[in-house]
């Protein structure tokens, strides 16, 4: 059963039109036009536009801070992430301190392999 199939209809005592109503909404006496023209619905809307400004308040409040925690795990992830030798002056230090151009020794050995390890750890 659809919502359409449990809407009654009922006649407006203002100006006589017909409108829908569901089954329990017997105090519906009045269309829409009709009621936001009586003096309930004038004096009900100040009460319900005061509640949609704190409701958009705090929902703009809980934005900010969302906000907040999300830079905040985005500044802590960066932090964290290693920032590495950049790809082009890690080739340029491995060509500059390999072991071919200082005689093999233990010291390009040494700086070399760190380089290479560098390089895995920034992948």
């Amino acid at each position: 059963m659809s919502r359409a199939d449990t809407l009654e209809r009922a006649t407006c005592e203002e100006c006589g039109d017909t409108f829908t109503r569901t089954p329990g909404e017997s105090w519906k006496r009045l269309c829409l036009p009709c009621w936001k023209a009586s003096p309930a619905a004038r004096k009900s809307a100040p009460d319900r536009l005061a509640q949609l400004t704190a409701e958009l308040a705090e929902a703009r409040a809980e934005r900010d801070r969302l906000r907040l925690r999300v830079l905040a795990l985005e500044l802590d992830a960066q932090r964290a992430k290693p920032e590495g030798i950049p790809p082009d002056m890690l080739r340029r230090l491995v060509r500059l301190c390999h072991p071919d151009r200082h005689g093999s020794s233990k010291a390009a050995n040494e700086a070399t392999a760190w380089l290479l390890e560098q390089r895995e750890v920034s992948r």
